[in-house]
């Protein structure tokens, strides 16, 4: 990774404060550029040392057990603030999922080619890019539904209080999304999430039940991709 992009000279109190290439909040490594380059690094070298240890004692463990801790001790990494991180580069996402393909093989125990979209039907589990778009998707679900703190209510605005009349926008449960000037703008969680959201189909938004949206999310969307 690059260094920081400029050389700053801030002081509070006389003190002056120390510039860093990154920086880690509430789980999360942050750099200068949002790159995420070194959150993915950080978190790769943990997933990768807890499927080392899995794997050494995976002959003396029964599939069941192996597969509980996968899902215990490396899954929910994948997962962690994946609503933040997860708008980084393809080559990054390709190493996670790299990952995650290994993880699964170790669970069932079978040869390191076998191919990868096997290995996930064998285990009933979804690609990484499944999983962020999923739970982007229920994020925006809570949005639409004001179950998020203050804050974040105001980030969307329903199409339908635009469209004041009684017009097919109106009905859609779709969200206004602002047009995005530059690449930053396309990958915040505002465009991100509300183009995702928009294009759900109207009966998976219009579900008034959070656990219900989420069975139906699965079955209607990650099953048929």
């Amino acid at each position: 990774m690059g260094g920081t992009s400029n050389n700053l000279n801030i002081k509070v109190n006389d003190e002056k404060l120390e510039q860093v290439d990154s920086l880690k909040y509430l789980g999360i490594w942050f750099d200068p550029l949002l790159t995420w380059e070194s959150h993915i690094t950080k978190i790769s070298a943990k997933i990768s040392q807890r499927l080392g240890i899995i794997r050494r004692i995976r002959s003396a463990l029964p599939q069941k057990t192996a597969n509980m801790l996968v899902t215990s001790m490396v899954l929910p990494i994948f997962d962690y603030g994946d609503i933040i991180w997860s708008n980084c580069t393809q080559k990054f996402l390709s190493k996670l999922q790299i990952l995650q393909n290994r993880a699964g093989r170790i669970i069932l125990n079978c040869h390191p080619h076998t191919p990868s979209a096997k290995v996930r039907q064998t285990l009933e589990w979804y690609s990484l890019i499944e999983r962020h778009n999923f739970h982007i998707c229920s994020m925006m679900y809570k949005c639409y539904h004001g179950t998020v703190p203050p804050y974040m209510l105001h980030c969307f605005t329903p199409v339908s209080n635009i469209h004041n009349y009684n017009t097919r926008f109106s009905k859609t449960n779709n969200v206004y999304i602002k047009p995005a000037q530059n690449n930053y703008a396309l990958r915040k969680f505002v465009n991100r999430g509300g183009k995702l959201w928009n294009s759900l189909p109207i009966t998976i938004k219009q579900t008034t039940n959070f656990q219900n949206f989420k069975k139906i999310y699965r079955d209607s969307v990650i099953h048929d991709c």
